[in-house]
């Protein structure tokens, strides 16, 4: 029931675009020709923003890549009140399309440019919009608290539309948590407000909510009802979606089945069509309600692996946040065990103090007490037992608690590795040798197409295990903005792109802790057009084999992240990139220094470079196929009964 409300508010969105639901047509193609013959930065900007409002709720793909443009315009012209503009669009997209942490950092930068230029109408609205993610993450303690906050600005600024939205979301947030009492309260209050200020927002679906927990199946249909008509009219497909759960419902519960199949239908074909991937996942959720109320139990089974697949999905976007969480609580079940054990221990010694003064005491008055005594010590001892028998079930308990933890942080690492079968319909002879040190691991590759170019990187974060899973992470989602969002593709400009989100995202360049805590990497972008490489690298060289030789390309000797680097690049230096071209059938290899570190063989000593070059040689002369295997064998070997002490990739490519 309450998945619907999530809709519902996601639907009433706003922001300082100003756009509304329904597409304007003609003032869409009005501004196209604007663009065809505008000269001004300003009038650029402007055109472009207001086409993203005209497609947000219609076409999100396109109003996320018209702001974009508007976006890029308004950097190079510093023109900070679009960019915080821009900022909310994309957030909002980001929202309808389910990513909430992406929406989340889009709205708190548009929220900081805003605070900036002092623009209170931009606060309430960005404030809103946060309330909204928080909603939608199940904070509703926080998403209620911003509510209120823009409530007071709107109201302060005379903004009743703005306010009359502040109180429809927070009655809603009242559903979700099942306090019905609180949602017809502020239903009411909103009913008065509107009727004092004027009409802006449609209550339909919340009415209806209300009908639908009271069993007034009638009155829950007429209002889903005069919803769906009113969003229906403004083109807001999402309210319309909303509406169409809400009948589905009430049709379940009046056992008209055909009357929910065919609402289903229509709800499934408007959600794909639009995005609208939380009401997706609703449907299959109701679909397989009603295929087992008819007893067509295939068709339940297979509704509910939908449901779960696209939910696995929408979970997965949100890792960040999962792993975030999963790192605070691994330390806090660490602490708490390690004062268990202390407790234990305290408890054991001051247990046997206790039994031996009491021994000596009976000692000394006769031995009669001492029988007595040393029964009763006889029976503490015993309590003692249990009682330590008990802290170390616990103790066994928290540990495969956090095992357990930590093989699901693997899950989640996992989803974000491209797998090799994609890389292999790029690169046909290709490997991947991935091998962590600990469950999760701090090295990771990347990989990516992009207009006929193959983008490949190895990444070595800072430790390993899940600190260093936790920055590989950072890492990916820093590379994608880079590449994906800001479309940059040259190498040594990327890292320099990575490296400074990611001194922002961990405060290195205004914290106080110094931390240079990073990652090395190597980047290629490989043009098979014209059989080039574009390398750069952060202490991470790479290997190309060609004529029976092994060529090392050097990487800068800088690591990303960090304040070292920061000072450098406000001075003179800049990451390098080096152009190479290949033969057909010359070998690339890209690694972290795993590999080369390990110590083993007969002198216990490291592998070293050279070594790998001479095995990276012989590889060259078997096929790729066994390649990975080769590898795998002979670091085995070389490491014997030592313990690996870092995690190893290795990725091999003939050209």
């Amino acid at each position: 029931m309450h998945r619907l409300l999530k809709i519902a508010m996601l639907s009433m969105l706003i922001g300082v675009v100003g756009t509304s639901h329904a597409q304007d047509q003609h003032k869409v193609d009005s501004l196209f020709n604007c663009l065809q013959s505008c000269g001004e930065d300003s009038t650029y900007i402007n055109c472009y923003l207001q086409l993203s409002g005209e497609f947000l709720f219609n076409n999100p793909d396109s109003a996320f890549s018209f702001a974009r443009h508007s976006f890029q315009r308004a950097q190079e012209s510093k023109d900070t009140a679009s960019m915080a503009e821009c900022y909310n669009v994309f957030g909002i997209v980001h929202t309808i399309q389910g990513k909430y942490l992406g929406g989340l950092e889009n709205f708190q930068e548009s929220l900081n440019w805003y605070r900036l230029l002092n623009d209170k109408r931009g606060i309430a609205s960005i404030v809103n919009n946060i309330g909204v993610i928080y909603g939608y993450m199940d904070n509703y303690s926080e998403s209620i608290k911003h509510y209120r906050e823009s409530f007071e600005i709107s109201m302060d600024l005379e903004d009743f539309e703005g306010a009359a939205l502040n109180l429809f979301n927070i009655a809603t947030d009242f559903l979700e948590v099942n306090q019905f009492d609180s949602a017809r309260t502020y239903t009411a209050q909103l009913d008065a407000f509107q009727n004092t200020h004027g009409q802006f927002i449609h209550c339909g679906p919340v009415k209806g909510e209300l009908f639908l927990h009271d069993n007034q199946l009638d009155s829950a249909w007429y209002w889903f009802d005069e919803g769906q008509a009113a969003s229906l009219e403004d083109e807001d497909y999402h309210q319309y979606t909303a509406c169409l759960v809400g009948k589905v419902e009430v049709a379940l519960r009046q056992m008209d089945f055909p009357q929910a199949s065919a609402l289903l239908d229509e709800t499934e074909r408007l959600s794909r069509e639009n995005q609208f991937n939380e009401t997706l996942l609703e449907v299959f959720e109701l679909r397989s309600q009603l295929y087992e109320a008819v007893q067509q139990y295939d068709k339940a089974f297979l509704a509910k692996d939908q449901y779960l697949d696209l939910k696995q999905q929408l979970d997965s976007i949100n890792n960040f946040q999962r792993v975030s969480e999963l790192n605070a609580r691994y330390e806090s079940e660490k602490r708490e065990r390690e004062l268990a054990e202390v407790t234990a221990q305290m408890a054991a010694s001051e247990a046997n103090k206790k039994a031996r003064d009491r021994v000596y005491l009976v000692i000394g008055v006769s031995i009669l007490l001492i029988i007595v005594m040393l029964i009763g010590s006889l029976i503490r001892k015993k309590r003692t037992n249990r009682l330590l028998n008990t802290q170390n079930l616990q103790i066994t308990q928290q540990r495969q608690n956090i095992l357990a933890s930590i093989n699901y942080a693997k899950k989640i690492q996992n989803s974000i590795l491209i797998p090799e079968e994609r890389i292999r319909q790029f690169l046909p002879e290709s490997f991947v040798y991935f091998q962590p040190k600990d469950i999760v691991s701090g090295d990771f590759y990347w990989f990516e197409e992009i207009d006929n170019k193959l983008i490949l990187a190895t990444v070595d974060c800072t430790g390993h295990g899940v600190p260093g899973a936790f920055m590989s992470l950072i890492a990916n989602d820093k590379l994608n903005k880079v590449v994906h969002e800001k479309g940059i593709l040259e190498p040594s400009e990327v890292l320099t792109q990575v490296h400074r989100e990611i001194v922002n995202s961990l405060n290195q360049e205004h914290g106080t802790d110094n931390s240079q805590d990073g990652m090395d990497m190597s980047l290629c972008v490989i043009d098979r057009s014209d059989r080039s490489i574009a390398f750069a690298g952060a202490q991470n060289p790479i290997f190309l084999v060609r004529d029976n030789q092994v060529e090392e390309i050097k990487a800068d000797n800088l690591s990303l992240g960090g304040t070292v680097l920061s000072q450098k690049l406000n001075g003179s230096f800049r990451f390098s990139t080096k152009k190479l071209y290949f033969e057909e059938g010359t070998a690339l290899f890209m690694f972290t220094d795993g590999y080369i570190d390990q110590f083993g063989g007969e002198q216990n000593k490291k592998l070293n470079k050279s070594l790998f070059k001479n095995l990276i040689l012989n590889t060259c002369q078997e096929s790729f196929d066994k390649a990975k295997n080769s590898l795998d064998s002979y670091f085995a070997t070389w490491r014997g009964d030592n313990p690996q002490i870092d995690d190893v990739l290795i990725i091999g490519a003939r050209l």
